[in-house]
């Protein structure tokens, strides 16, 4: 089926109920940005067949803070029947901070992430093209849900709109005063501690309109242990490391997942092997260290043609 790019919904008020374009597709996915409230309980993301009242309700993301670390409970609505709730603690309690929710359709299940993070694989009890309608409730403020199709080549842009990144920072200092401002490139900051098995680093910004590059450096004393450079005339994002002064081979394999004029939040993890790359909530690539000294990995530069939102190591 051919499907029209749907423009994003943005700042929508909640409660809030929207049209999906089309209906859901394979490989389609969904982004829902916000921020939760410090005196939220719970808030809900719900994808349903119509906007009725008693709509049957193919997913219900419905996030609790009821507990100190908060937990996910996903289920269906058919027949005016709740099913057996899937249950999922959440990494971090999400209370007074944003977040970034991303649902992948694939052909057995919702694949969902959370700040980068692969929380859950969620099996359809109804037909994931019977979908047309999503809805967010609850103690929840979304600034944005955005749609892309899978037959939307990945160079295509998701969204763009007008002076994003005054719009994005003025979000950013009302739903958190204590966060850094939009910050112009270069940005750089230190990784108390480096780039130890375990440890993660999640950078949200937006990529300007006529980006032709950009990179992100993971850095020790001497050298860079990781680059990570999109380039968006070749349509690649490199990956490479500094050791000794000299540059090694460049990995430039898989599509490129970043559009100019997108906002963006790329999480980075790393292990005892290797960096694993997150953009957008979906797993991008592995890069295997060249560099095993994790601990002296302790200083991140971002420069080129975006701005940084915010950083969190």
């Amino acid at each position: 089926m051919s499907l029209s790019k749907q423009s994003p919904y943005m700042k929508p008020p909640t409660p809030f109920v929207g049209s999906i374009l089309g209906g859901l597709q394979e490989g389609q996915s969904i982004t829902v940005a916000g921020s939760v409230p410090l005196a939220s309980e719970s808030f809900k993301v719900s994808l349903q067949s119509g906007s009725e009242k008693q709509a049957d309700i193919a997913l219900q993301f419905n996030a609790k803070f009821d507990k100190r670390q908060g937990y996910v409970v996903c289920n269906t609505f058919r027949n005016n029947q709740w099913g057996k709730d899937k249950r999922k603690q959440l990494a971090a309690n999400k209370r007074g901070s944003n977040f970034t929710l991303v649902i992948i359709v694939t052909r057995d299940s919702y694949s969902i992430s959370v700040d980068g993070f692969h929380l859950l694989e969620y099996k359809h009890f109804l037909p994931f093209r019977k979908v047309d309608t999503i809805a967010v409730s609850g103690g929840v403020q979304a600034e944005f849900i955005s749609f892309e199709n899978p037959n939307i080549p990945p160079s295509a842009p998701i969204f763009f709109f007008s002076n994003a990144v005054d719009w994005l920072s003025s979000w950013m200092k009302k739903i958190q005063p204590s966060l850094p401002e939009c910050h112009v490139t270069p940005y750089s900051c230190s990784v108390p501690g480096g780039m130890y098995s375990g440890r993660s680093v999640t950078i949200q910004g937006v990529i300007k309109a006529k980006a032709v590059r950009f990179h992100i450096k993971l850095c020790f004393k001497e050298g860079v242990a990781f680059l990570f450079k999109p380039e968006f005339k070749e349509g690649v994002v490199v990956r490479n490391s500094q050791l000794k002064g000299a540059w090694g081979h460049e990995d430039q394999s898989g599509a490129m997942p970043l559009c100019q004029g997108q906002a963006f939040v790329i999480t980075i993890t790393s292990n005892s092997d290797y960096y694993k790359v997150f953009v957008n909530g979906a797993h991008f690539f592995d890069y295997p260290h060249r560099y095993d000294c994790l601990q002296s990995v302790d200083f991140m530069e971002v420069d080129g043609d975006t701005s940084v939102i915010s950083v969190e190591v």
